[in-house]
């Protein structure tokens, strides 16, 4: 028995080759006759010969965990997956008239639900090892970082900056708040890289940030949204990791920005920097997108993050800028440093 192959990524279903449809269509497409399959085993023995004709094949929540990167491990629901090669599904339903229409219009369906259904992240590797679980930051502590930019004049701009912890919320939701450190002007070439007073919203489960708050030199409030969610990793996190996301990003009434990254967790190392010396979790990634003023943006970044604390001690990033270029100054490398720790 063979499964059809929807070639969207060459990652995992070219591997894993099945479609999930939506559970609704379970009921209203299915034939009665199907088969139940409770284990990656009770596919592998069973043969075409026992299949109804339509060839579907009811999979159970488990089994989708362990092969779906698209269903998350507290889902219960359960997917249809579409089997048979594509070449042997042709021929058995070869003059079958409406009902042949019918099934080729399932295929569709399930093409469609397979996409719909897959937000947030695909091409997901579990990686193998040690599971580092998310730590949930200490209220009222506080971390201190010095970043260092150069710019494409070559200039180099030092600033600096706090973050501190004001309340985790029963479901895990953690609020900060970031406040400048920096002295004299950071105004270069035109652009201001002082960092803003913001109040941050992050997902108590991995740790991204989905939200912050700023007073705009109008006095105005304003709230820029990550959906679902800034980029990078779900935790628990293990060597050999992998991700790709794409979300949006929208400060106020603009319009949202869409962002695509990948990435990996290379290893665990020791990281030095002036807070003292970590055993850190090493992320490496890329992320592109394109402003409503037509300028892409590629960055390559490499994250350390402690695995004592979930905290982020070390960040190197280099960008790449195409397209509509600025008319002002634009950073093309940052690197990020916990200074202090309290």
């Amino acid at each position: 028995m063979t499964f059809v192959r929807i070639q969207r990524s060459a990652n995992w279903y070219s591997k894993v080759k099945f479609t999930v449809v939506a559970p609704a269509l379970v009921k209203r497409c299915a034939p009665t006759n199907l088969m139940l399959v409770g284990s990656p085993a009770g596919i592998s023995s069973a043969t075409e010969s026992t299949l109804h004709p339509w060839y579907f094949v009811i999979l159970t929540s488990a089994m989708v965990q362990s092969t779906n990167p698209c269903v998350g491990p507290s889902t219960d629901a359960i997917a249809l997956a579409i089997v048979t090669g594509v070449e042997y599904f042709r021929r058995l339903l070869q003059g079958r008239g409406k009902e042949n229409m019918h099934v080729k219009s399932l295929v569709v369906l399930a093409m469609v639900a397979t996409v719909a259904g897959c937000g947030g992240s695909d091409d997901s590797n579990p990686g193998t090892g040690t599971a580092y679980a998310f730590v949930a930051p200490v209220v009222n502590s506080t971390r201190t970082y010095s970043e260092t930019i150069v710019d494409n004049a070559n200039n180099t701009i030092v600033i600096g900056y706090t973050q501190t912890v004001m309340a985790v919320a029963a479901d895990g939701t953690i609020t900060e708040v970031q406040q400048s450190t920096t002295d004299g002007s950071t105004v270069v070439n035109g652009t201001n890289y002082t960092p803003l007073a913001e109040t941050e919203t992050y997902d108590g489960t991995s740790g991204q940030e989905t939200s912050y708050t700023y007073t705009a030199a109008s006095d105005e409030s304003v709230t820029c949204i990550y959906d679902p969610r800034d980029g990078g990793p779900d935790f628990p996190l293990r060597v050999g990791q992998t991700w790709s996301i794409s979300y949006t990003f929208a400060c106020g009434s603009e319009s949202p920005v869409t962002y695509e990254q990948t990435g990996s967790v290379v290893d665990v190392e020791s990281v030095t920097v002036p807070a003292g010396t970590f055993t850190a979790l090493k992320l490496h990634s890329t992320v592109s997108w394109t402003n409503l003023q037509g300028t892409t943006r590629t960055q390559t970044v490499t994250n350390w993050r402690d695995i004592a604390t979930s905290h982020s001690v070390k960040e190197e990033i280099s960008i790449v800028v195409s397209g509509t270029l600025p008319t002002t100054g634009y950073p093309l490398s940052r690197e990020i440093v916990l200074e202090t720790i309290s």
